[in-house]
């Protein structure tokens, strides 16, 4: 969808890699009156693409930045982000960057924790229940 939406915008979305510029509020709209023919899959791929979109970490940045301007379809000027928005944008990507870092402490002890317990040698010893006399070599 990306890709489709590069091309055929290409001065309102922009590729990975790409900085993005804030879209215009209610861009939806705009964007599914220019397909043809209208589906329910294609409103509903849509819908999962915008909020894809809007939520990466490279957008929030676009939007959280001072005088941010909204674009619309053909790149015109399509308003400024106001400081709710701006706001708003900064506290999802704070949470997202919180997440993002506690996945990474969580990847690291695992990480430790299987090293520590691949290094850590247990004597052998053999241990015997009573009930079951079954030895296990440990």
């Amino acid at each position: 969808m990306l890709a489709i939406l590069c091309a055929k915008f290409p001065k309102c979305f922009f590729p990975i890699g790409e900085t993005p510029k804030p879209l215009k509020i209610n861009i939806f709209g705009a964007i599914y009156a220019s397909f043809e023919p209208k589906t329910v899959t294609l409103k509903n791929d849509l819908k999962i693409f915008l909020t894809w979109y809007v939520r990466r970490k490279a957008y929030l940045k676009a939007v959280v930045a001072k005088g941010a301007i909204r674009v619309g379809l053909n790149g015109e000027q399509a308003g400024i982000v106001t400081e709710i928005q701006r706001a708003f944008s900064q506290e999802q990507l704070y949470q997202k960057l919180q997440s993002e870092a506690d996945i990474k402490a969580h990847k690291k002890l695992a990480q430790i924790g299987a090293t520590r317990r691949a290094t850590v040698s247990v004597p052998s010893a053999n241990i015997c229940t009573r009930n079951t006399r079954i030895c296990f070599n440990i």
